[in-house]
């Protein structure tokens, strides 16, 4: 599992900026992770905090492994991961995990919808009810609804990042981060299985 390349005195920093935007309701949920500036062009994620399911999933879509570690609103329907942690009364989650990058972008959506969905026939052990997966600087696909990532960097390869669909709280995220980037990506949309639905 590949940790965030980050500093103690930074995470606990960044952890910080990213929790007052959940607790201010302005974002679902945030991570902080690591990236490679160079990439450019179009590429699909898909995030999970389990080893063994990632493993599988990355010898089928290809692309590289990067390290994230995420806090987010939790569902008590949901099961938690084999690296996720529920905090204050189990309302939100800590998850240690990484994310696959892949410029397979046809390939991976399809794979994505059809093993890495909880339920679905032949679904990847340890597969999750609402998985994130989404296509940065892609055409728009079905199944996919466009939201707002917002990126403040911490140092040359890791960042702090969140994901919105308001206008609205998109605008004050920005005065509260300050230096950070806006792009507009999308993110699955899947029935009954919506990030899109989950995120503010």
């Amino acid at each position: 599992m590949k940790k965030v390349t980050i500093t103690a005195k930074q995470r606990k920093t960044y952890s910080k900026k990213g929790n007052n935007l959940i607790k201010s309701g302005l974002t679902t949920g945030f991570q902080l992770e690591d990236f490679d500036p160079k990439t450019k062009g179009a590429r699909i994620q898909y995030g999970h905090d389990t080893p063994s399911h990632l493993n599988i999933v990355n010898k089928k879509v290809g692309g590289n492994r990067h390290g994230r570690e995420s806090y987010y609103k939790w569902d008590s329907s949901w099961t938690p991961g084999a690296n996720t942690k529920l905090l204050f009364n189990k309302t939100l989650a800590h998850e240690k995990g990484e994310y696959i990058q892949t410029k397979q972008v046809n390939k991976a959506d399809k794979y994505f919808k059809s093993k890495t969905i909880k339920g679905n026939k032949g679904a990847v052990r340890g597969s999750w009810d609402v998985p994130d997966f989404r296509i940065v600087s892609g055409k728009k696909k079905p199944g996919y609804k466009t939201a707002y990532q917002v990126t403040k960097n911490i140092d040359h390869n890791s960042r702090l990042s969140t994901v919105v669909k308001s206008k609205k709280k998109l605008q004050k995220i920005r005065r509260k981060l300050k230096g950070e980037k806006v792009r507009k990506i999308q993110v699955q949309n899947v029935k009954k299985h919506s990030f899109f639905d989950f995120i503010s």
